[in-house]
């Protein structure tokens, strides 16, 4: 909202000006509902009948077009107007409202798991109500709703929010939670923030005691280091992950961090070492029943043997992996 030009907050602040105490109520209790909100939700939330609060909406619309009906939902009439709502709220008020719409939220729902959308506004709810332990039940459902949609930036908004609690998570759940971060910045195209959340995740993380967590950062910073080239010092993050992957004994991590390591040593013009390697990681891929990491594994393989120079068992290579794909 401060972001705003100054003359455009004056022109929102004079449209406020003179409204019933019962009129600015409803209004600031509909901002912490977003820009667009149900108004069966906003009555739950002020503990109003319905009806009344779809009265006071309507008049509101009629006299002062503050809102407006989109079929079953309500909306501000400018994005400017609920954000300066928003800021103007009393701490303590707002966090009251968003407690109250976190636990109307939360009881019409009858299965976590399934939440969906639902999810994110409970988590985001309860977040801004200071209830962050009870917001982490629906963390999982409400980052798993945004990835099918690829709704990424919102994604790391809400990564960003529970991580801005120093209390609530020990330092290997924070690693996890900042290794989710970095996914959703590469697909975002943000290298520079992808690349701090992997050696802030990394810092986190203990390769003695968790040496499976550490070979997925590893493995991680590795990758993102090849893919903005810097060949060399993935090389040595992805050494380092096949090492510690090895030690965890997850058969998916060693194949994992042991495929990027190969692609990496062919980029590097060692055709051959990276040859041996991705044979072996073809073969623990297959050993493992893990169908989609031996057709990348072979992929990969058929690459650098066409820098070999062998084209027909590159093609056989290629085959394979695509029947591994059906």
């Amino acid at each position: 909202y401060k972001r705003q030009p100054p003359r455009l907050r004056d022109l929102v602040q004079a449209r406020l000006v003179g409204l019933q105490a019962e009129d600015r109520d409803v209004l600031d209790a509909a901002s912490i509902l977003g820009f667009e909100f149900d108004p069966g939700l906003l009555a739950e939330v002020l503990e109003h009948a319905t009806l009344g609060v779809l009265q006071r909406l309507g008049r509101l619309e009629r006299t002062h077009h503050l809102v407006h009906s989109r079929g079953r939902l309500c909306a501000f009439d400018h994005h400017v107007l609920q954000e300066l709502l928003y800021a103007e709220l009393p701490p303590t008020l707002r966090r009251a409202y968003h407690a109250a719409a976190g636990e109307a939220l939360r009881h019409r729902i009858d299965d976590v798991a399934e939440s969906g959308a639902a999810a994110v506004d409970v988590c985001r709810h309860l977040l801004e109500a200071e209830r962050s332990a009870q917001a982490m039940d629906w963390l999982e459902p409400a980052l798993d709703h945004l990835l099918e949609n690829h709704m990424h930036a919102r994604a790391v908004e809400l990564i960003d929010r529970v991580l801005s609690e120093p209390e609530l998570l020990d330092g290997s759940a924070r690693a996890r939670l900042l290794l989710r971060k970095a996914e959703r910045l590469q697909l975002l195209g943000r290298a520079a923030d992808e690349a701090r959340a992997l050696q802030d995740a990394l810092c986190m993380v203990s390769p003695t005691h968790d040496p499976l967590l550490s070979a997925t950062a590893f493995t991680r910073l590795g990758d993102h280091l090849r893919l903005t080239g810097h060949p060399e010092r993935a090389r040595e993050f992805l050494d380092r992950a096949v090492t510690l992957a090895r030690r965890s004994g997850s058969r998916r991590a060693i194949a994992d961090a042991t495929c990027r390591l190969g692609v990496v040593l062919d980029a590097l013009g060692r055709h051959e070492d990276a040859r041996t390697v991705l044979e072996r990681c073809v073969r623990g891929a297959n050993q493992a029943g893990d169908h989609r990491a031996e057709s990348r594994a072979r992929r990969n393989l058929a690459e650098a043997l066409l820098h070999l120079g062998e084209g027909a068992q590159a093609l056989d290579e290629l085959r394979a992996s695509l029947t591994l794909c059906e």
